[in-house]
């Protein structure tokens, strides 16, 4: 797929969930078949559409990879590093059922607490309440966007939607913030 396709930087197959003892449980789709020609369209529905960030286990280009973050040490940079991943080209899935996702209660995608999610990320982050991770996720788009290979034009009209988003999830954003403000609250909250 990616010989054939040089404007592909990944390629992914479709999804099967799976349970503890690899029977069936449901098909998943990814929707991240991304074909925009234009970066501002792929990373746009790359953060509109991501759910489970099963893309990861795809091929990938290694040139492509060793220009971005890579997947970082906190909640959430596997959807970091996949919108940052769609600026630089296309997603494509194959349309066959080739990777099966173990769902069962001691997989890693079944921890529901950010402490948990953090501690599994990287267990030397003592102070797991004092992690900010909007404001995390939030810097470190803005960072992928400024560093990715587009246009004036483009880096603005995402950086524009990415205050939009920011916008519409602002009470996450004020809560996570009057947190880390708060020193009782901190304390309260260990």
């Amino acid at each position: 797929m990616l010989d054939q396709h040089p404007e592909a930087v990944l390629c992914y197959p479709k999804t099967t969930l799976i349970d503890a003892q690899g029977q069936a449980l449901q098909p998943y789709e990814d929707n991240l078949d991304l074909r925009h020609a234009s970066p501002v369209g792929r990373y746009k529905a790359a953060v509109k559409q991501i759910g489970l960030t099963n893309v990861i286990y795809g091929l990938m280009r290694t040139s492509v990879l060793r220009q971005t973050r890579l997947i970082r040490s906190f909640p959430g940079a596997d959807v970091v590093f996949v919108t940052e991943l769609a600026l630089f080209g296309q997603f494509h899935e194959i349309d066959q059922r080739l990777f099966f996702r173990r769902m069962h209660p001691g997989a890693s995608s079944s921890i529901q607490s950010l402490e948990g999610i953090q501690a599994f990320m990287d267990p030397k982050i003592v102070r797991k309440k004092d992690f900010a991770r909007m404001w995390r996720y939030l810097f470190e788009s803005m960072h992928a966007l400024l560093h990715a290979p587009l246009t004036v034009r483009e880096r603005i009209r995402l950086l524009l939607f990415l205050v939009r988003e920011m916008i519409a999830s602002r009470d996450q954003y004020l809560q996570e913030l009057a947190r880390l403000m708060n020193p009782r609250g901190r304390r309260a909250a260990r």
